[in-house]
């Protein structure tokens, strides 16, 4: 079991950052993905270096801008994760990655390495699909960003 005091895995700006290649924190079996997750105040920026990990950004409230491989990409955000789904951005690997915002919001990172070089890739929140799980009091709506097909 992975217990450890708040604040524990922050490091960089990052409030978490965990399983990232440069983490400092350490989460025993955790070796396949990582989070970073960011307040920013407004006309904050975060800054992540090319690595070999493949990275989404994902708004969780609020709106920002990220740029990458020379690119800059508008996120629309959304008030809160309670508010639907939002754009997000998938930058590949070996690409630096900038994200800041001129109002403030939370923002997170997910990452995993990788060695397969793919395209970075605007997906917004109009073309990310639905799923319906469960059924009655137990069901929930998933907005599945992070699949092959979105």
């Amino acid at each position: 079991e992975w217990v450890h005091p708040k604040d524990s895995a922050a490091q960089d700006g990052w409030f978490v950052s965990l399983g990232g290649h440069d983490s400092a924190a350490e989460v025993p079996g955790w070796a396949h993905t990582g989070l970073r997750v960011a307040d920013l105040c407004p006309g904050g920026r975060i800054r992540l270096d090319a690595a070999e990990e493949e990275r989404i950004v994902v708004p969780l409230a609020g709106s920002f801008t990220a740029e990458t491989n020379g690119e800059s990409y508008d996120l629309a955000g959304r008030p809160s994760v309670f508010a639907g789904p939002t754009d997000v951005l998938y930058t590949g690997i070996r690409r630096d990655l900038t994200v800041s915002t001129a109002t403030g919001g939370r923002v997170a990172v997910a990452s995993a390495p990788a060695r397969a070089e793919h395209p970075t890739r605007l997906v917004t929140r109009e073309e990310i699909p639905v799923e319906l799980r469960g059924a009655g009091n137990c069901s929930r709506q998933v907005h599945n960003f992070g699949t092959p097909a979105a």
